[in-house]
């Protein structure tokens, strides 16, 4: 019998105040109304440095399939490092164990705004 990965809903919105102050909110789902939830995580961001970044990924994602459609060797071409950065600024600093406790694994619900286009 497959062993059952316990995940819970995790809601990522992109948010900006009326003074232009960029934010993603990380937010748990609660599985119950009884339960209680921690608060919600916050990263301040420059969406134009995140558009950027995944731009970058896809950039070096389409490097890789030209590659592969040539049958050639990727030789260390790969899109770990352009990844890497744009989890530098997307990520809580704690990753998702500061949002969700251990042992859980993030379920998303992402809000139709900026954070459906990272390719999580």
């Amino acid at each position: 019998m497959p062993r059952r990965i316990p995940t819970r809903l995790l809601v990522v919105s992109y948010l900006r105040d009326h003074e232009g102050l960029e934010r993603l909110e990380y937010k748990q789902a609660a599985g119950s109304e009884e339960e209680s939830l921690p608060p919600a995580v916050s990263l301040t961001v420059h969406w134009q440095t995140i558009r950027s970044l995944i731009d970058g990924v896809h950039a070096r994602l389409g490097d890789v399939m030209d590659l592969a459609r040539l049958r050639r060797a990727r030789d260390g071409t790969g899109i770990d490092g352009p990844a890497a950065d744009l989890a530098a600024h997307v990520l809580p600093k704690a990753c998702f164990a500061g949002v969700l406790e251990p042992p859980l694994h993030p379920h998303f619900d992402i809000t139709h705004n900026l954070p459906a286009e990272i390719p999580w």
